[in-house]
């Protein structure tokens, strides 16, 4: 057994490496596995040769390691999408392109892309930008520049934020909080859009073009490859940055948008496109 105080580590007949800080223990595994679990958690996760994990800090899950762990058949998608006369953006929605009076958005089941739910919008949403669920509202960048929310079962628009930021800032809505990346992490109040915090955060000077919450963690990249950052969603803190797995083989993906979604829900903080 392997202790530090973030993480503790069972050895099953492997080489391995770790490096400890005040904020966050990196394994880094070459031969055979290792057991791994955040010190404040109860889930041990086997770490194979080749892989990384990290535990951070005051935080119940590992962080890493990222890895591809489901790839849509996108060619289905796009059958269904033409069989319907629709026209696909990179993210969840369809519209009718000619006449522009409606917004349909086709939600799919993420296994099997079947068709779950179908709803029709007003058009008021920009589906060249990235969908945010939040209980039983969908929100989107507006066609007025604006974070603008439709009810997900009427399709009825029930919400918009005046903020005066650059349209298409990545956002996500958890913990009743709008977190949102323009240059820095911005938490705002989801009511009124009113900024309540500016982080200043360490990616380096890269263009972050996508942002995903959860479990006090704000993960941050770019369209097309790049770095995922994993950042401490209280001071903005990096606590671990990897090159995105499918940097080498994919075109246009993302943390979420277009062909990949970051789902910690479904598998410990990975991605899948």
């Amino acid at each position: 057994m392997v202790e530090t105080p973030q993480a503790e580590m069972r050895v099953v007949g492997t080489a391995f490496s770790v490096a400890v800080s005040a904020i966050r223990t990196r394994l880094k595994v070459n031969e055979g596995t290792v057991e791994m679990k955040a010190r404040a958690g109860a889930t041990w996760e086997p770490v194979e040769a080749g892989k990384t994990a990290v535990a951070a800090a005051g935080k119940d899950q590992l962080i890493a390691p990222w890895g591809i762990l489901k790839e849509m058949p996108a060619v289905r998608l796009e059958r269904q999408v033409r069989e319907r006369g629709l026209r696909r953006n990179a993210g969840m929605g369809v519209h009718d392109a000619p006449a522009r009076e409606r917004t349909l958005l086709i939600g799919l089941d993420p296994d099997t892309l079947e068709e779950k739910k179908r709803i029709e919008t007003e058009p008021v949403l920009n589906v060249w930008t990235d969908f945010v669920c939040e209980g039983s509202r969908i929100w989107a960048w507006g066609l007025d520049s604006a974070p603008t929310a439709v009810d997900m079962e009427t399709g009825k628009k029930v919400a918009r934020l005046s903020m005066k930021l650059a349209n298409g800032s990545p956002f996500d809505i958890k913990d009743n909080t709008l977190w949102m990346w323009n240059g820095k992490l911005l938490k705002c109040d989801p009511k009124d859009g009113t900024i309540r915090e500016r982080i200043d955060v360490d990616v380096g000077g890269e263009w972050i073009q996508q942002l995903a919450y959860w479990n006090g963690i704000v993960y941050l990249g770019k369209n097309g490859g790049g770095r995922i950052y994993a950042v401490d969603a209280k001071d903005g803190r990096v606590l671990f940055r990897a090159n995105c797995p499918w940097e080498e083989t994919a075109g246009w993906r993302s943390i979420r948008n277009g062909g990949s979604g970051l789902h910690p829900r479904r598998h410990r903080a990975g991605c899948f496109c």
